[in-house]
């Protein structure tokens, strides 16, 4: 982070980072030795070899030469980084000297570290790997007895311990095969979080949230992503209070330009705020399933000022709205309200009842159950109606009163928004997925992981645009299977589904997301929120 040079003795000061857990040598003896560690220490293994593979794709290659387990520090979150670099030397420095004496712990030298005429490389450091298991032998050659090593080990590590300690230097797999087979275990990321979390009670300390940021190779890294998804990268703790409620941190890029609405009983005010979505002139039409006063349905100029409340409005009775949900906007500016039967009803954007659409097709028992919630239009015009009774998705074309197609899907279509490519998002926030599926019903991505403060979170709806997903999330109480409130996070992400960043932290209770001209809406609850990218 820092250096600096005193001239009078030649002493160099460096200013690094404090991992404030100490060497993993101590941390393992100390806090792992059990049973509950396995997918943990998996993880910390590959932490390990991103940074060597880092390392070793440098140009000259950099190798350590004393890769151990006092060498790497474990950080906030349980992060592990690669310390200790007094005896690393480039490659081609290697090369170019006539002798290099044996160095680094003598327990870890490999056997052409005893050689007066080899010269380390990238296979040095491969042979020390090995170390992460904490066990040594004398330089004989002699190998500890795989048979010893803790019962629950992964076989795919046994083999790689094996591997690594060749007495050839070439017959060692290098960094990027080492991280291949790393990331074919795949411990379960839900493992993970648990076993953290015994972890840390054990140290005496709550969970933080981890940076996730730190340098990758580019040379066939898998990527610690691929497997494990990736903890919030924004390194602040708490979050907002219930009054606040917009987001306790947020980055430099997003901007809080607006906040729609407020908490009450009076027409315009919230008691939940879910369902929202942005007509084309910027007016914004948000869902308040307030059971206190029934449910309502507002719409909002696009400076935030109130306009109606839709089932007031309509002339025609048959636009009375019982169970207003979700709701979606239509190219030509029509509004699609979920109704949380087996129907949504559409209106001008004056408010004016027009139709109504149902999710019933002719082969349907007509005593069966029906759900309507989730509610997205394609840019075609095409209406996605989402029964979350039956997890189908009917498809309706605006002509016809009967759907057109009806797909079946994985997960409850609790929140569903469309993309530019009549894709479907579809998010379920108790099965804790969000899934993309094509327009005939073909699943393209699937998004199953969500942390938020190391916790397992739930998504509460997500909208593609600006060529990334965003995401709102809540932390969930895992005894009692609600979300915790003023816990709700945006999460962005790429259109494949990889995890890319926490953009927005300690939101109170975002229920409801949508995109406009750039611009993100979130309803939290009580209010909408409007962000801006700058």
């Amino acid at each position: 982070m820092g250096i600096t040079e005193n001239p009078m003795d030649k002493c160099i000061g460096i200013v690094m980072e404090f991992l404030e857990h100490g060497d993993l040598l101590n941390f393992n003896r100390k806090f792992m030795m059990h049973d509950d560690c396995m997918a943990r220490k998996v993880k910390m293994i590959h932490e390990i070899a991103l940074g060597m593979n880092f390392l070793h794709n440098q140009n000259p290659p950099l190798i350590h030469r004393d890769l151990k387990l006092e060498n790497v520090f474990v950080g906030q979150g349980l992060i592990v980084k690669i310390g200790d670099f007094g005896l690393a030397l480039g490659r081609q420095t290697i090369q170019n000297m006539y002798k290099i004496e044996a160095a680094g712990t003598i327990t870890h030298i490999p056997p052409e570290g005893w050689s007066s005429t080899d010269k380390p490389d990238e296979s040095w450091d491969i042979f020390t790997f090995y170390t992460k298991t904490d066990r040594k032998f004398p330089r004989e050659g002699k190998r500890p007895d795989v048979n010893q090593i803790q019962a629950n080990v992964p076989s795919a590590i046994k083999e790689l311990i094996q591997k690594c300690w060749a007495q050839t230097p070439s017959d060692r797999p290098p960094f990027q095969a080492i991280l291949k087979t790393i990331t074919s275990i795949g411990m379960p990321k839900r493992e993970l979080i648990q076993e953290d979390a015994a972890i840390m009670a054990r140290v005496g300390m709550s969970m933080e949230a981890a940076d996730d940021s730190r340098p990758q190779s580019t040379a066939g890294d898998s990527g610690v992503d691929s497997v494990w998804g990736s903890f919030e990268v924004m390194n602040i703790s708490g979050g907002a209070s219930k009054e606040s409620g917009y987001g306790s941190q947020h980055s430099k890029e997003w901007k809080l330009m607006q906040t729609i609405g407020q908490e009450g009983d009076k027409d315009g005010e919230f008691r939940q705020a879910s369902g929202i979505a942005v007509c084309k002139n910027g007016d914004i039409v948000v869902t308040n399933r307030a059971m206190s006063r029934s449910y309502q349905t507002y719409m909002f100029k696009s400076e935030g000022t109130y306009k109606f409340t839709f089932q007031s409005h309509p002339t025609n009775p048959e636009g009375k709205l019982k169970y207003p949900s979700r709701v979606a906007v239509t190219p030509g500016g029509d509004v699609v309200i979920s109704d949380q039967s087996n129907l949504v009803k559409i209106f001008s954007a004056s408010g004016d009842y027009l139709k109504s659409l149902s999710t019933v097709t002719a082969e349907c028992n007509i005593s069966t159950k029906y759900e309507t919630m989730g509610v997205a239009v394609s840019p075609s015009g095409v209406v996605y109606i989402g029964d979350t009774n039956r997890k189908v998705i009917t498809v309706h074309d605006m002509d016809r009163q009967q759907p057109i197609n009806k797909l079946s899907v994985d997960i409850k279509p609790y929140y569903i928004s469309s993309d530019p490519d009549n894709n479907i998002w579809v998010s379920d926030f108790k099965a804790r997925q969000v899934i993309r599926y094509s327009d005939s019903g073909v699943e393209l991505c699937r998004i199953k992981s969500f942390i938020v403060d190391n916790k397992a979170g739930r998504p509460m709806g997500a909208v593609y645009g600006k060529g990334s997903v965003y995401i709102v999330v809540m932390k969930v109480n895992e005894k009692t299977g609600n979300s915790i409130r003023n816990t709700g996070h945006m999460h962005q992400y790429t259109r494949d589904g990889q995890f890319q960043r926490c953009i927005i932290k300690g939101m109170y209770a975002p229920q409801g997301i949508a995109m406009s001209n750039g611009k993100l809406y979130v309803a939290n609850t009580k209010s909408v929120l409007v962000y801006e990218q700058q």
